[in-house]
């Protein structure tokens, strides 16, 4: 009879502890890829991945609604914190995955190093922006009319560090310089001593004075001073 109890009692205990509810898995994954929606939305062309979970762990049901929080960090790889502070808190730490598929210029046709891009080279084709470290280019207007710094192959995507501005004024060159102070504006006649791109900064030698000044490149034959 006192072993029919003590058996009774084990099985009771046994029931007890093995029916405390727990976090299942799939609410879980549910629930962070919810949460991650509102930072990476679809219509954004986002996409998550939940990474899996250890099947062995078993994190006791919250009392009190769970807070989800996103973990700093760049790129494509994520983390999300999620945290209970119930009677039984706990709290874990739960990878995803990012993508963002995006038009983006790529490589029509092999190309050599110094070769001005035209529009004949260039293609858009959808990638996987967050894994590209180096940047991309999404409007064709501001790759065409630059030069290409090294070799590239068929699709590889472009990247700014592939490319310089042509260049638009040659070092010895007659240049238009324009000189601003103000509302008063002067133009004369120079020659550039280098050679450079819009943007650029250079030397140039006013014609009549023989003067020296730096200069910003602003367009084809034309520079500016500010007096």
């Amino acid at each position: 009879m006192k072993a029919f109890l003590f058996t009774a009692m084990l099985m009771l205990v046994m029931t007890c502890c093995h029916s405390e509810p727990f976090y299942n898995h799939s609410q879980l994954h549910k629930d962070v890829l919810g949460f991650a929606s509102q930072t990476f939305p679809a219509k954004d062309h986002y996409q998550i991945k939940v990474a899996s979970l250890d099947p062995r762990l078993k994190l006791s049901q919250c009392n009190v609604p769970e807070a989800f929080s996103l973990r700093s960090g760049e790129g494509a790889r994520r983390i999300v914190q999620i945290s209970c502070e119930s009677n039984h808190p706990w709290k874990i730490y739960v990878p995803i995955n990012i993508s963002k598929m995006q038009d983006a210029a790529v490589a029509r046709h092999p190309l050599s190093r110094g070769r001005v891009l035209s529009e004949d080279d260039i293609i858009f084709t959808k990638i996987d922006i967050l894994r590209q470290h180096h940047g991309v280019f999404t409007q064709l207007d501001d790759l065409v009319g630059n030069v290409i710094k090294r070799s590239v192959r068929e699709g590889d995507v472009y990247t700014p560090s592939m490319l310089r501005m042509a260049e638009v004024v040659k070092r010895g060159q007659g240049v238009l310089i324009v000189a601003k102070k103000g509302t008063l504006q002067v133009q004369m006649r120079g020659v550039a001593q280098k050679a450079g791109a819009i943007g650029d900064i250079i030397k140039v030698q006013n014609v009549n004075s023989k003067r020296v000044v730096e200069a910003e490149i602003i367009d084809v034959g034309q520079v500016k001073v500010v007096l």
